[in-house]
């Protein structure tokens, strides 16, 4: 659905509905008869169709139609059989949801021809429908263009509709001001009109049989040999002023509110934009102005078709709905004496901090240093950046600051290299300490443990009670693994890789660095190298530990060739279950273990293994051979379920196809409830979205499918397709 509003459709509120009549060919307003008001003078004649109340409850003001007999005829002139563009208005109101009871108007109708233009409905699914035809004694896709709005016909609902038809593939229908897309069908010829004349309330579409005629109310028909613009229509379909808009403010709990009251129902998509003091702006109804400045705010609202009505407001009243409380806080950091504010949560960032005490006293900001100034009352003000303020005060008995003094002790205990916190004196509870160190080490507490951390300068920030900030420094020397870290070399084959891994004990730093030599200048590094083909003899690995100090370890490497068998990895449903299966291409291959890993860091040991439900990816698996030989296998997998959907809604980003893909199908066959196959696909994944066999789409509704597996096992049940649209 597409909105067209422009700035016109403020001349169109003022206007009202009647005012374009540029190419006007005739207008019947109904008001007690069917005379033509366009000044055309081609006065319809009435056939059955009888005077009724419109959509306001104005009596004799629209025509209805009994769905029976009942029609209104144009003059048989030429000039209301124009060649396209044109357009049509009218209010309509269907009273039947049959489709052959929803043919609006045909301005060629005559009985087995394919002539003119018409508007009527889908026989399937009561959409709108525009229709021209090319002349053909044929109702078949072939003698018609057709456009179909995607938007449903409601029963006992007046509706304002314009029609507007271009072309083949250039046709436009609005409802109630809004263009709604929709599908073109059919190749039927250029528009040919019949030697009979147009229509209200009638139209045949079946050769040999009776027309359709309409039943419901027809009020204000227009009929132009023009194209009706987009920016016309709003003022074709609106015939009320714009609303009038009051500002309410006041507190909603917490919150100071501005609220935007219309006189009457605004349209959905009406757009709030306000201003205020100090460049305020805002978007929304009702909009938070808690803590801003008093003063003039302003509304601006921007109706549907950009009808723009303004509106402002005087806020004179404190916004904040619970004044802002504070508490002063005062105590030594280090050598100053400070007096700190600390607001309650909800305190605006524009509020500003000012003092006064003792000796004429004054100063600025949410933290001072008053050290060594005179005990006494000191005064803090805020001003709360909307016109108003608050002040709270604190008494201050001595701004004179000692503080005491640490030392900091270093060593293990047991395994921990740890570093504590010596007082002079005894600290009181609430003691806070931070420490800092070498690669932008952090740490809080007393003492910490820095095993394994690197040598350098350690310094700790003790803040007392009162903000009294100590702080002290201490350089370490010492390896700071208690125990030093071991190592062990695994080395055997993985693949057709010869490997050497380190295995580190488990207390050993993330930080290490691992560096290789061995024979024939060999070097590398890492935890883990490929010396395939490379020369036996004794390979040396140095671990950097990360804190200035290191350990070496050797490995005595015999064979560095190896010589691997093959695997492969099957996958499949079975009994509900998708299984990953590895088997050694020669069958008497010896394997200890089967060890599995995927995405989502999955993990596994055995064969096969279940993934049912688990992530779609790369899975590989590491089979352990003799003599610490390791073979690693992958496969890439598309799906992981087993289980056939209950449903799909094809509307939604998810579970929108008849997902089979973790099975092996052969065919697919999807039936309605009556039975009637709709839809079959051989070698099928996830075809099936809710269409049928020729891709239109398919009612929502619950259906009955047979899976025939590649395995000859045929499995039947029923889907539920949900549509949302």
């Amino acid at each position: 659905m597409k909105k067209f509003y422009s700035v016109l459709a403020l001349l169109f509120f003022g206007l009202g509905y009647g005012q374009i009549t540029n190419n006007l060919l005739l207008e019947y307003k109904c008001n007690g008869n069917a005379d033509d008001s366009s000044g055309n003078n081609y006065n319809a004649t009435v056939h059955g169709a009888t005077l009724a109340p419109d959509r306001n409850g104005n009596p004799n003001s629209a025509y209805y139609f009994d769905g029976v007999d009942d029609y209104i005829e144009f003059p048989n002139l030429a000039a209301l059989k124009p060649q396209l563009p044109v357009s049509f208005a009218f209010w309509v109101r269907y009273d039947s949801t049959d489709w052959q009871d929803q043919t609006v108007f045909s301005t060629s109708e005559e009985d087995d021809r394919a002539a003119g233009i018409w508007f009527n409905s889908t026989a399937s699914g009561a959409k709108f429908a525009v229709n021209y035809g090319d002349g053909s004694q044929s109702y078949t896709s072939g003698t018609r263009r057709t456009f179909v709005a995607d938007t449903v016909i409601d029963t006992n609902n007046w509706y304002h509709l314009v029609v507007v038809v271009k072309g083949p593939t250039d046709m436009h229908i609005y409802v109630n001001c809004d263009e709604f897309q929709g599908n073109y069908s059919g190749s039927g010829g250029p528009l040919v009109y019949s030697t009979f004349p147009g229509v209200i309330g009638r139209h045949d579409r079946s050769i040999g049989g009776p027309p359709d005629f309409f039943k419901g109310y027809i009020d204000d028909f227009r009929y132009w040999d023009r194209e009706v613009l987009p920016e016309e229509v709003f003022g074709l379909c609106q015939t009320v002023p714009p609303p009038v808009f009051a500002i309410n403010q006041g507190c909603a709990g917490d919150a100071y509110l501005l609220t935007a009251v219309p006189d009457q129902t605004v349209p959905p998509g009406t757009v709030y934009s306000w201003t205020g003091p100090n460049n305020f702006t805002a978007s929304g109804n009702p909009i938070d102005i808690t803590g801003l400045p008093i003063g003039t705010y302003t509304v601006t609202a921007t109706l549907p078709g950009n009808i723009v009505v303004t509106q402002s407001v005087q806020v004179t009243s404190n916004t904040f709905c619970n004044i802002p409380s504070f508490t002063i806080t005062q105590g030594c950091v280090g050598a100053d004496y400070v007096l700190t504010v600390v607001p309650n949560p909800s305190v605006p960032p524009q509020m500003v901090f000012s003092w006064t005490g003792p000796a004429d006293f004054s100063a600025t900001g949410d933290s001072i240093i008053i050290t060594g100034l005179p005990a006494g009352d000191y005064v803090l003000t805020v001003d709360l950046g909307n016109g108003f303020s608050v002040t709270q005060s604190v008494a201050v008995a001595n701004t004179i600051c000692a503080f005491p003094s640490f030392t900091i002790s270093q060593g293990c205990v047991d395994a921990a290299y740890l570093l504590n916190v010596v007082p002079n004196q005894s600290f009181p509870d609430g003691t806070v300490y931070s420490w800092t160190g070498p690669n932008n080490f952090t740490a809080s507490g007393n003492p910490i443990d820095i095993t394994g951390l690197p040598i350098g300068t350690y310094t700790v920030t003790a803040t007392l009670p009162g903000n009294i900030v100590v702080t002290e420094s201490v350089q370490v020397t010492s390896n700071t693994f208690c125990n030093i870290p071991s190592f062990t070399i695994t080395q055997g084959c993985v693949g057709a890789d010869y490997v050497l891994t380190v295995v580190p004990a488990p207390s050993v730093p993330p930080q290490m660095v691992f560096s290789w030599t061995g024979p024939a200048d060999f070097s590398a590094t890492g935890d883990s190298i490929i010396i395939t083909g490379l020369p036996a003899g004794n390979y040396v690995l140095t671990v950097d530990l990360g804190n200035g100090f290191s350990v070496t370890q050797s490995v005595a490497v015999a064979n560095t060739t190896c010589a691997l068998p093959l695997f492969t990895i099957s996958q499949g449903c079975f009994d509900e279950k998708y299984l990953l299966t590895a088997t050694p291409v020669a069958p008497d291959t010896s394997v200890s273990t089967y060890t599995w890993t995927g995405p989502d860091s999955f993990f596994a040991i055995g064969n096969p293994v279940d993934i049912t439900g688990l992530a779609t990816g790369t899975y590989a698996v590491a089979a352990s051979l003799p003599d610490n030989l390791t073979v690693t296998q992958s496969v890439t997998v598309a799906a992981t379920s087993c289980r056939i959907p209950k449903g799909i809604s094809p509307d939604d980003d998810q579970n929108n196809t008849f997902d089979l893909s973790g099975f092996d199908v052969k065919w697919v066959k999807i039936f309605n409830r009556y039975g009637m196959k709709v839809y079959e696909m051989d070698g099928y994944v996830n075809q099936w979205r809710g269409q049928d066999d020729s891709g239109h789409e398919l009612p929502g509704a619950t259906y009955y499918y047979q899976v025939q597996l590649a395995s000859g096992e045929i499995r039947t049940g029923w889907v539920y397709l949900l549509r949302r649209k």
